[in-house]
């Protein structure tokens, strides 16, 4: 039998128990915030987030971070975190939550603390471990919240395109536990339907054959108008009445694609201008 390098011993033996170990310890760590001053003086990840907690926007009613992670059955989350992915992804976000927390706080007070070395391996080790499972930590600064989500970049996109209450809607739609969720995804597509309408004559302007889509699924699709109680005749569909939830939900992240889509084709009008302002400029003589 052939000896396997270090480097495949690796690759054959690391598993998600073990990156989950990895983050515990260096949530753990003191030092994952220092002193500015003294780097020899730190605190845990838990210890500054715990500190600051009552200024988390995302805080709810809770008095104290032991109440919130009470109220979301952390301990629960905890134990089966390095068995089953989505354990391990909630955990992972309630991780990174508090991190950009505390990143907030450090930025705030600078001249006093700063990260640690353990504080920065752990944002990047969450970074990677993400990136290999094709997830991505999405956080807005506005509404202080970060959400795990499929990493795509036409999402990435369309959150920076847009204000936060839109961008907060565009992310929930993208999470994992909104699989199977048909009357969530429903309600965020009326959401974000009655952002389009907002800026539809700029939408009509751009790309008028994808406005008609999108009002047409809107309108026919049990969006905007109720399409599968026939008491309401006028609005009445019967195949979509008989469509299995199944059907529904991949029609409804069709179109949450070409809401994806609408937004990025309103967010590039100027920089395609400019882009033919260029082209002009390099091809006069």
């Amino acid at each position: 039998m052939a000896r396997k390098t270090i480097f495949e011993l690796y690759q054959q033996n690391n598993d998600r128990e073990r990156d989950y170990a990895r983050i515990v310890s260096l949530v753990r760590s003191d030092k994952c915030v220092v002193k500015r001053s003294d780097s020899n003086t730190g605190w845990p990840l838990k210890h500054m987030f715990e500190v600051g907690f009552r200024e988390w926007k995302q805080r709810g009613r809770c008095i104290s971070l032991e109440d919130y992670l009470q109220t979301i059955d952390f301990e629960s989350i905890k134990i089966c975190a390095g068995a089953f992915t989505d354990n391990f992804l909630t955990y992972i976000e309630v991780i990174y939550n508090a991190w950009f927390f505390v990143d907030k706080e450090i930025k705030d007070h600078w001249t006093v603390i700063q990260w640690g070395v353990d504080g920065k391996e752990l944002r990047r080790l969450m970074d990677e471990v993400l990136s290999e499972m094709n997830q991505k930590a999405y956080y807005d600064p506005e509404t202080e919240q970060c959400l795990i989500g499929e990493d795509s970049p036409q999402v990435t996109t369309a959150v920076e395109a847009t204000e936060p209450e839109t961008a907060s809607q565009i992310l929930h739609y993208n999470h994992r536990q909104l699989a199977g969720e048909i009357a969530k995804k429903k309600s965020i597509l009326q959401i974000l339907a009655k952002y389009l309408e907002g800026r539809e004559s700029e939408l009509k302007s751009i790309n008028m054959q994808l406005f008609t889509d999108l009002n047409t699924a809107f309108n026919n699709l049990d969006i905007r108008h109720n399409n599968i109680v026939q008491r309401d005749s006028s609005d009445y569909k019967e195949k979509l009445a008989q469509m299995t939830p199944e059907e529904l939900e991949k029609w409804y992240d069709d179109v949450y694609q070409l809401i994806l889509l609408a937004i990025l084709e309103m967010d590039n009008v100027e920089r395609r201008k400019r882009l033919r302002t260029l082209i002009q400029d390099i091809n006069q003589k």
